[in-house]
């Protein structure tokens, strides 16, 4: 994870989200999940809002594309960090949105132990090179690194599809140089990771040598 800065609403996020989803609350107060499933106004800015963050998931900071192909990993959605079924005033709330994949969005589910990336700490997370595995540093406070190793547990963030993305992004980033300034946008964890964690080491020359020829 890495801390993202919070952008301001997007051009139709009044008219096309709080304004129906507050009339939507005011005649249904105590909403259901089928309800919300009727009145899900905040997929309506879905598209603004994947442009306006890049395309790049707030939990796994990677870049996921838009339109799916395949694997469910590939796609993103809108989750209420503080979800609605126990939040329903927030359900329209732009600062209650983060963009995400939809696994990621799924197992998270209504889970409010998750860190929330507008609020965390880059140095609280580190990654292990040996094995792929995001976890907490050692500069990150006691309860901070307990609710990190759960909430990776609870998003599947060290989970063979993330190691594999981590292990194929990072064959690209030292196998093919002239690359590097793109992925840094598309991955930031991983490439400010990368580069932090290379600086006077041979970490890049392991990783070469370690790491297929993508």
């Amino acid at each position: 994870m890495i801390r993202v800065a919070q952008i301001l609403p997007t051009a139709f996020y009044e008219i096309k989200v709080r304004i129906p989803g507050e009339e939507f609350l005011a005649s249904n107060p105590e909403p259901t999940r089928a309800d919300f499933n009727r009145n899900d106004y905040w997929k309506e800015i879905h598209d603004e809002m994947y442009d306006a963050y890049a395309g790049i998931c707030m939990y796994c900071a990677s870049w996921t594309p838009r339109t799916p192909r395949g694997a469910s990993l590939q796609q993103t959605s809108i989750d209420h960090f503080l979800p609605k079924s126990k939040y329903p005033a927030l359900a329209y709330d732009w600062s209650n949105f983060r963009l995400c994949r939809s696994d990621i969005n799924a197992r998270k589910g209504r889970d409010v132990l998750v860190p929330d990336p507008l609020g965390i700490r880059n140095a609280w997370f580190v990654i292990d090179f040996t094995t792929w595995r995001v976890g907490p540093s050692g500069s990150a406070p006691i309860y901070i690194k307990n609710r990190i190793r759960t909430a990776f547990v609870i998003l599947g963030l060290n989970e063979d599809p993330y190691i594999e993305e981590r292990e194929t992004v990072a064959a690209i980033y030292v196998h093919r140089p002239l690359e590097r300034d793109q992925l840094s946008v598309l991955y930031p964890f991983l490439i400010s990771e990368l580069t932090r964690q290379s600086t006077g080491t041979t970490l890049l020359d392991d990783l070469r040598d370690l790491l297929p020829v993508p």
